[in-house]
């Protein structure tokens, strides 16, 4: 058996992005991320960057979604100015963030290896940058492989959002 303080056993860190939006015509690599949001599986840290888009622009629909947008080259969320950096320098938080916990890490998101998963290695790859090298990540694993199964045989459910995965099987909110 693994002891928690065995470096070679992956780490658990959970993650999230808020984009420009969806690319599904070409797996998303032209989107650009305007948040990185993260919490270590076992201390609990959270990590958050907020990114200005390369482009200067975040379309409406993705506006709506996230509620983050730009006002004269500012990121705001509520009326709230964001204290934002350039992608280089958002990503390179992230993965120093991760290698900082000095063992492999497992990234995990909720339908990641649908959108989360290839926008950050896009991003990453513009950047000239590798979640293995830069942050140690060894693997990506998409939770929601976990959790539609179960919540579909236990509840007959269909419904595959995070919020109602998490109200559903942790019994809270999110």
């Amino acid at each position: 058996m693994f002891e928690k303080s065995d470096k070679s056993v992956p780490r658990l860190v959970y993650y999230d992005l808020e984009t420009t939006g969806l690319g599904f015509h070409n797996k998303h690599k032209d989107i650009e991320i305007v948040e990185i949001g993260a919490v270590d599986g076992e201390t609990k840290d959270t990590f958050r960057q907020y990114i200005l888009p390369p482009g200067n622009h975040i379309p409406r629909d993705a506006s709506n979604v996230h509620g983050i947008y730009l006002r004269e080259g500012n990121l705001y969320r509520d009326d709230e100015k964001l204290d934002a950096v350039d992608l280089k320098t958002g990503l390179d938080n992230f993965m120093s963030w991760l290698k900082g916990f000095n063992q492999p890490i497992t990234l995990a998101g909720y339908n990641s290896h649908n959108f989360d998963d290839w926008v950050i290695s896009h991003n990453l790859h513009r950047k000239g940058l590798s979640a293995a090298e830069a942050g140690g990540v060894l693997t990506f694993l998409d939770v929601a492989k976990i959790a539609r199964p179960y919540i579909k045989s236990k509840f007959g459910e269909r419904k595959w959002s995070l919020t109602f995965a998490v109200k559903t099987c942790l019994g809270r909110g999110q």
